[in-house]
């Protein structure tokens, strides 16, 4: 749990948040299953970051490129997945289902692999 912490915390502070000029417009929710799916991805890419480099500073930079083609996969911006995350931060209960539903996910790949070995 520390480790995804720490990786939305790099995105949110790393993500260019240019372009507020329409603050008034209304943003596009992403839904809690894509969301789940986004940070299921992610937290894959940072597991295996985690696994290979051990420290933060030796894969930061190689985690961002990676969180970017992330978001390219699910079609959306960075700046989109920030204000989604923002957004489900103040829904906590939504929040917890994308997470519940992410360890799930995560929790099935590691029981398939473990019954490939």
């Amino acid at each position: 749990m520390k480790k995804l912490c720490l990786i939305l915390i790099i995105l949110v502070c790393a993500c260019d948040n240019g372009g507020d000029n329409n603050q008034n417009e209304t943003k596009k929710i992403i839904s809690k299953q894509k969301m789940s799916l986004i940070i299921t991805d992610l937290m894959l890419a940072e597991s295996y970051f985690q696994i290979k480099y051990s420290v933060l500073p030796r894969y930061k930079d190689a985690l961002l490129l990676t969180a970017d083609s992330i978001f390219s996969k699910h079609n959306i911006s960075s700046a989109e997945f920030d204000e989604n995350y923002s957004y489900y931060l103040n829904n906590k209960e939504d929040l917890l289902e994308i997470y519940k539903a992410s360890l799930d996910s995560l929790n099935l790949k590691h029981s398939q692999i473990g019954r490939q070995k």
